[in-house]
């Protein structure tokens, strides 16, 4: 059985309770690197993702939501985070559990918000993703003001991880049943993050990355809000076949000062 690559999670610089797998600031950029599986030698293999845009400083984390939710967290100036039983593939909700994870003599609970750190090659595979929805936006975080909000919040922990599509589905189930039958434990919440962040390498388009909230005290209902004092919104941007976001423009631009994008893909000029 191929083993689950374990990636360590070390804190984010200046926080107490953020932390940060696969993410690297060298020289003032940052750095990502992902786990993908290699079908022809059979393996995992590094994959270091590129910057696309080398001048741009910090790091902007990407999240494709409806844009009455996205307008519902700015005027309530919060984060959504959601339970992963709520997530659409069967094969991401294979390690969850609802009622925590114990490990050793801590029970854990985690909630999450799922990202993506390309904004260029899965533009058009998000839009499609959203089908026929034309309310459907693209909100644009900025790493360093979400860490600092983040490590306002004294009641929990929380993890960004990278996600890892260094397993072939055989081998996620063959995780899966082993940690079914109790025949593998995580020996400690970095190491079971790790396996709630494996995806198979069909999804590797996706770029995908999750900050999971990492709670000692069970959390009621599936979605959980958490406030924050200084918007980490960096902009918002609009669907290519959008042709009138009046309300969207007024409000997030002239009310919230947030800068309002349209996506040009399908633009000839």
């Amino acid at each position: 059985m191929i083993d689950f690559i374990r990636a360590k999670y070390s804190l984010v610089d200046g926080c107490t309770n953020v932390f940060k797998n696969n993410i690297k600031e060298v020289q003032g950029q940052y750095r990502l690197w992902r786990y993908v599986f290699d079908y022809i030698v059979e393996e995992p293999k590094l994959d270091p993702v590129p910057v696309k845009i080398k001048s741009k400083e910090g790091l902007s984390l990407f999240r494709y939501m409806r844009a009455s939710n996205f307008l519902a967290d700015l005027q309530s100036q919060q984060l959504t985070f959601i339970s992963p039983g709520l997530w659409e593939d069967p094969f991401e909700q294979l390690f969850f559990r609802d009622s925590g994870i114990k490990i050793g003599d801590t029970t854990y609970y985690i909630r999450c918000i799922c990202f993506t750190y390309d904004w260029i090659e899965s533009e058009e595979a998000a839009w499609l993703r959203s089908g026929e929805n034309s309310e459907v936006v693209r909100v644009e975080y900025d790493f360093e003001k979400l860490c600092s909000e983040l490590n306002k919040i004294k009641d929990a922990k929380f993890f960004f991880s990278v996600v890892d599509y260094s397993l072939p589905r055989k081998e996620i189930v063959n995780q899966s049943n082993a940690f079914k039958r109790g025949k593998w434990k995580p020996n400690s919440i970095d190491e079971y993050l790790n396996v709630m962040s494996l995806k198979r390498k069909a999804f590797t388009y996706e770029n995908e990355i999750r900050l999971f909230m990492v709670k000692e005290q069970s959390i009621d209902g599936d979605i959980t809000c958490l406030r924050y004092c200084d918007s980490p919104i960096v902009s918002v941007c609009l669907p290519p076949k959008r042709l009138s976001p009046i309300e969207l423009v007024e409000q997030a631009e002239e009310r919230y000062g947030i800068k309002v994008q349209h996506s040009h893909l399908y633009d000839l000029g």
